[in-house]
């Protein structure tokens, strides 16, 4: 659920969307959310997508990529990306971009970043090495597939000193590999962070460590360093 400190950012983001060529139909959603007004906020997602749905190609892809760094803010990103962008805009969007240019990176890392388990089957781990398959030296990919590892293992070891879900040794491996995801990490903090939670996840999965069982389910699709 949105915080009210979320409402707060919606009407403030609105600004920052009037000054933003493709993101200007979408700030009377977010004054209208962000101030509670439900019925004006159904009315006027209406227009955007209806308007938004008729653009080219490009134009929905910048509204995305301004939409993707405009959520990093927010404690619940789905607030300002409802089903309704999601399934209509964002998703159709990134699968034609995919289609069109079956070489480009991005498309797959905005994938990961935008991922909701109720629309999406395809876990954020696979969208990212997607992007890394055709990139090997992306960061945003490199970011976000850590993230996702560290996830998993989160889940898989939430019940811990009792059951462990998943695959030790596979866990392991996870691990191991965001050790070495963790130094491409541009920011200095974010990087240490990573490197100690692998080693204390890997740890807990190899059963050289006990674990409490708090899990901090850090997967972040992250602010991103650079655009499309």
């Amino acid at each position: 659920m949105p915080s009210d400190t979320d409402y707060t950012r919606m009407k403030r983001l609105a600004d920052l969307a009037l000054a933003h060529g493709t993101a200007f139909a979408y700030a009377p959603w977010l004054l209208a959310k962000g101030g509670g007004l439900k019925a004006q906020a159904k009315s006027a997602l209406g227009t955007f997508l209806a308007e938004a749905q008729a653009w080219p190609e490009t134009v929905r892809r910048d509204f995305i990529v301004w939409l993707d760094r405009a959520r990093q803010e927010f404690n619940d990103r789905k607030a300002i990306t409802p089903h309704p962008v999601m399934t209509k805009l964002v998703l159709p969007t990134l699968q034609v971009w995919i289609a069109n240019e079956p070489d480009a990176a991005w498309p797959h890392i905005l994938l990961g970043r935008f991922h909701d388990w109720k629309l999406d089957a395809v876990p954020p781990e696979v969208h990212f090495r997607a992007a890394l398959r055709r990139d090997p030296a992306i960061t945003e990919a490199q970011r976000g597939l850590a993230f996702a590892l560290v996830d998993i293992v989160e889940y898989n070891q939430h019940h811990l000193p009792g059951a462990y879900f998943g695959d030790r040794a596979e866990d392991v491996a996870r691990m191991d590999e965001v050790l070495i995801l963790s130094g491409a990490v541009p920011d200095a903090g974010e990087s240490a962070w990573l490197n100690r939670r692998a080693r204390t996840l890997r740890g807990h999965a190899a059963g050289e460590t006990v674990s409490l069982g708090a899990a901090s389910y850090p997967f972040d699709t992250g602010r991103p360093q650079s655009s499309p």
